[in-house]
């Protein structure tokens, strides 16, 4: 069984524990967007290459604390998706600038 499977397979039983349902979009919603920020700030490239899992579980712990931190503020879920699509913003144009490519819309 590929490694990948396997990781799936956790995580379905991790997300049938969390809701309490074995619904397929039970609890899932939205977490495209953490996912994708978390790899992108963790330092994947997103045009392909290599990333390390040291820097993306950093980069999810950093989610949870914005996320947690906002809950507890009272902020709307809007704006907590907002933030976490600014901070996927800054994760590739930090990576276009580092890479040498010309973000789109921004002076070199």
């Amino acid at each position: 069984m590929p490694p990948c499977t396997c990781v799936a397979a956790v995580a379905g039983i991790l997300l049938t524990a969390r809701t309490g349902s074995g619904q397929p979009v039970s609890g899932s919603e939205g977490l495209e967007l953490k996912a994708i920020t978390a790899a992108a700030l963790g330092g994947a490239a997103l045009k392909g290459g290599k990333g390390g899992i040291g820097g993306t579980l950093l980069a999810v712990a950093l989610l949870g604390c914005l996320e947690n931190g906002l809950t507890v503020e009272g902020i709307n879920t809007f704006w907590q998706n907002v933030a976490q699509g600014t901070l996927l913003v800054m994760a590739v144009v930090i990576q276009q600038r580092r890479s040498g490519e010309r973000a789109v819309g921004l002076p070199h």
